[in-house]
């Protein structure tokens, strides 16, 4: 059964990014982001995968290669084009 999640695209010089909004337990330590991560990103060969969940503190946290996640690092959630992407 395919799973639904948001997806945003954006562009970052010649790189293209796409986000993907998870849940926060699927970062919530080291392991499960590692795994949600590498579980993502033979699906978008052709970007650099970031996981973006919500926080406990409601924060927006991104996973994902360091350049990218420090250029994101204080984004917001409602600052991206969010649109569902079916996966399985």
């Amino acid at each position: 059964m395919a799973q639904v999640y948001q997806s945003a695209s954006i562009q970052l010089g010649n790189e293209v990014i796409t986000v993907i909004y998870v849940s926060y337990s699927a970062i919530a330590t080291d392991e499960m982001a590692g795994r949600s991560l590498a579980a993502m990103k033979p699906l978008f060969r052709n970007s650099t995968v970031v996981l973006a969940a919500q926080g406990v503190n409601l924060a927006c946290e991104f996973v994902g290669p360091k350049h990218v996640t420090d250029i994101l690092r204080g984004r917001g959630l409602h600052e991206f084009k969010w649109y569902p992407i079916s996966i399985g």
